[in-house]
């Protein structure tokens, strides 16, 4: 990341598009899930409109799972410290992801915190929409 925004303040266009080539490689054609140290490096010194921060931004949505940061990387600490503007862009680019996939409709029993199943089995056979239940119907004592 160092050396593209290297290219970039020096307007080397030669360098920069080496550099950007290889890194679409690794995060395109390696499905790569970018580290946060270069996120943010790149979040700091790079033009906001410049493709690589979209290119960022677009792998991580695309290849980040639940666990990566785990371990001994680091990861999860710095992942405490990824810029503003990356988390705007990802949550962004997530909305798009997920609205082009079917959805199912939220489950308001995922929310009552409901002790027991036999609770959560009452529950929904009320018609919560219509307001039929009353504090106490979702109290679950029994």
């Amino acid at each position: 990341m160092k050396a593209y925004s290297l290219g970039s303040r020096l307007t080397a266009e030669g360098f920069r598009k080496a550099v950007l080539h290889a890194l679409i490689k690794k995060f395109v054609g390696h499905r790569a899930t970018p580290y946060y140290e270069p996120v943010t490096y790149a979040f700091a010194n790079l033009p906001p409109a410049d493709p690589v921060l979209s290119l960022l931004v677009d792998a991580h949505c695309r290849e980040y799972k639940p666990g990566d940061d785990v371990g001994d990387t680091g990861e999860a600490e710095r992942q405490k410290e990824l810029p503003h503007a990356f988390l705007e862009r990802a949550n962004y680019r997530y909305s798009v992801i997920v609205s082009k996939v079917a959805q199912k409709k939220l489950n308001p029993c995922k929310y009552h915190g409901h002790a027991s199943d036999a609770a959560r089995n009452a529950c929904q056979e009320m018609d919560v929409g219509k307001g039929e239940l009353s504090d106490s119907d979702l109290s679950d004592t029994e």
